[in-house]
């Protein structure tokens, strides 16, 4: 056998054979075993110190005193708030969720320990105008009751004076900003900017209501979206007018004047008579004492020192979030039905497919993420214990492809389960998708719904390159079409056509299951649909929902449904469930992308709130910005996209 050599010439039968020294191995692993060791010891630090700091607060007994008055904080109302270990630094005490602030004061009106409530706005009221008529209906309840309300206003605008309607006396403070002054819905029109940078859009909407791309097309707004949203306005302002009033006894001509010239002092307010005097808080404090101090249990204190709320209020008030844990810390009813459970699926803001698509600490109930929320779907479908599954739906919608992924999971879980849809503030497009697949959809007077329709918004920058003096050059092998939509390129009309085509194959899709879900022809669906929005009272009487209520509502169909007698309490589920702690500290750190996030701050995925803070822009031009930067995230993801076009706030 002959001796062969290898050199970099070839074979050399000449040249003698020499073993080539052995190549020490690379060591390139052990710099990546170091960096993965320091980033689990961050991660567990950070989760082990906080675990040992929150664990150090635990959570004192909340004790409901004799003679309490109920302080309504309405400043960060939502529909649930997701557990956190660090409420432990403040109080301790979680934020009550929506329905459990709406079911503690309907539970306080027989609690012979609440002798009141006091409701204040300081100017961080900001509640939804279905939320608010549903607290108002719960407040009315209250006051029947014999027990006494009593409102201050630092702050008062339409929406939060509405809240404060139900009682007793209005007292507002001297120097009180007041903003009563009519209702309007504004949107931001970047058209001339985009102009001014070269920069165009292809906009494709399903069909004329559907206007969320007229932003960038329109210097203003639609025939057909000024009509929607007038619509909707004069029902906004209608039931306002109504409840002024009901509860203060001046006629809808006297409230529209007033609106009409403005309420802009403490002093119109009162003369009007849409308040009852001027006084500062401690003169509202001091006469809700002497009615404690009136009552005939006083003196019975048993404990209320333990009520400290720290909001600068005597002992004897009790923050409504506290009043919550106290209710959980009773022992249940005797009527009490534990064998027979309802889920509460929450499903609030923006649908996205997965938590990456979701911006870090963006996660507590502000994006319906499809892979958790089906997650949801089937606990509480495998568990036996569950007989009935509500969704609480407060969405403007978002990703087609989510949409549909949460759809035929619902169609799954109601083979088994019957399957509400209960409608909060909005629950229109991609959020009125995943309605329609439940067997009973139930809406509040309030709700925006509909919105049934397809939008596409595509940008092209190559006026923009242009004007700049870039230059931009393509290499292909001369079939397909490997630059559709490239942004540095025109569009061409066989582009176009292709998108239209793509956009309403997705919007036929749309109002053919909308159709059958409402029992009715396409055509008959599609004449509804056309991306309108419609208020909860407008769409029942158009037959896009089942039933005008709120989330209370739902649950007594449901213990109908699955025969639980009215007079029996029955256990609910809400999910997302009660994390622990340190399961709370992984879903931020570890599935919320924690070191994508970070680098995302400073690239094309900044951080929503951080531009935000970066714009001295009035409220309603923000959050309508802020809305476009929460659609454009999901549709650099998916270029069809289910959403309401604007983000509609009624000012």
């Amino acid at each position: 056998m002959n001796d062969t050599n290898y050199t970099s010439g070839g074979f050399n039968p000449q040249q003698p054979y020499y073993q080539s020294p052995r190549r020490k191995s690379s060591k390139w692993w052990i710099p990546l075993v170091i960096i993965a060791v320091v980033l689990i010891t961050f991660v567990a630090g950070i989760v082990a110190f906080f675990g040992f700091i929150a664990a150090s607060f635990e959570r004192k007994p909340v004790v409901v005193a004799n003679n309490s008055v109920l302080y309504l904080d309405l400043s960060n109302v939502r529909e649930y708030h997701e557990a956190n270990p660090f409420a432990a630094f403040s109080d301790g005490i979680p934020q009550a969720s929506f329905y459990e602030i709406v079911k503690a004061i309907n539970i306080a009106k027989d609690d012979k320990r609440i002798l009141g409530i006091y409701y204040e706005s300081n100017g961080n009221v900001n509640i939804d105008a279905a939320k608010a008529e549903e607290l108002q209906q719960a407040l009315d309840s209250f006051r029947q009751s014999g027990k006494f309300i009593y409102s201050y206003l630092e702050y008062a605008d339409e929406s939060a004076y509405y809240n404060a309607l139900p009682s007793d006396s209005i007292f507002v403070f001297n120097e009180a900003n007041i903003w009563l002054n009519g209702f309007g819905i504004s949107s931001v029109f970047p058209k001339g900017l985009f102009e001014k940078l070269g920069i165009e859009y292809t906009v494709i909407q399903c069909e004329d209501f559907k206007s969320y791309g007229e932003t960038y097309i329109n210097k203003k707004f639609s025939d057909s979206a000024r009509l929607q949203y007038k619509v909707l306005l004069e029902q906004r302002e209608r039931s306002f007018t109504q409840a002024v009033e009901k509860y203060r006894n001046i006629s809808r001509t006297d409230i529209l004047a007033c609106l009409g010239k403005g309420l802009y002092d403490p002093d119109t307010l009162v003369q009007n008579r849409l308040a009852d005097a001027v006084a500062s808080r401690l003169d509202v404090i001091k006469l809700i004492e002497s009615r404690i101090h009136s009552s005939e249990n006083y003196g019975e204190c048993n404990g209320c020192c333990s009520n400290a709320s720290n909001d600068n209020l005597p002992d004897n008030f009790i923050n409504i979030s506290k009043y919550v844990m106290g209710i959980k810390n009773t022992p249940p009813p005797k009527n009490f039905d534990n064998d027979n459970q309802i889920a509460i699926i929450y499903g609030t803001g923006p649908i996205v497919s997965r938590a990456a698509n979701v911006p870090m600490f963006e996660q507590g109930g502000q994006y319906i993420v499809a892979e958790e929320y089906i997650r949801m779907l089937r606990e509480a479908a495998d568990d036996d214990d569950i007989k009935a599954v509500i969704l609480r739906i407060d969405s403007p919608g978002g990703s087609v492809v989510a949409s549909e992924e949460i759809y035929q999971e619902i169609l799954k879980v109601k083979e088994t389960k019957p399957v509400y849809a209960s409608m909060s503030n909005v629950a229109a497009s991609g959020g009125y998708y995943i309605a329609m697949a439940c067997d009973t959809i139930i809406a509040h007077p309030q709700t925006t719904t509909g919105s049934i329709g397809v939008i596409m918004a595509v940008p092209n920058i190559n006026k923009g390159i242009d004007k700049l003096g870039v230059t931009y050059d393509t290499i292909s092998t001369g079939h397909g079409n490997p630059f559709f939509l490239d942004p540095f390129l025109p569009i061409s009309e066989k582009d176009k056509t292709t998108l239209q085509n793509y956009a309403y194959k997705t919007y036929n899709s749309f109002v053919t299951k909308a159709a059958k879900s409402r029992n009715k022809s396409f055509d008959e669906m599609r004449a509804l649909a056309k991306g309108r929005v419609w208020t909860g009272n407008d769409a029942y009487r158009h037959g896009l929902i089942d039933l005008v209520g709120g989330l209370e509502t739902a649950i007594n169909l449901a213990k109908t449904r699955v025969d639980i007698a009215d007079s029996m309490e029955v256990r609910l589920r809400f999910f997302p469930e009660e994390s622990k702690k340190w399961e709370y500290l992984m879903k931020k750190f570890i599935k919320g992308n924690f070191i994508h996030s970070l680098l995302a701050r400073h690239g094309k995925h900044m951080e929503i709130e951080a531009v935000s803070e970066l714009l001295a822009l009035p409220e309603p031009i923000k959050n309508q910005f802020l809305y476009t930067l929460q659609l454009n995230r999901i549709a650099s993801q998916e270029k069809v996209i289910l959403s309401l076009p604007y983000s509609i706030e009624v000012k």
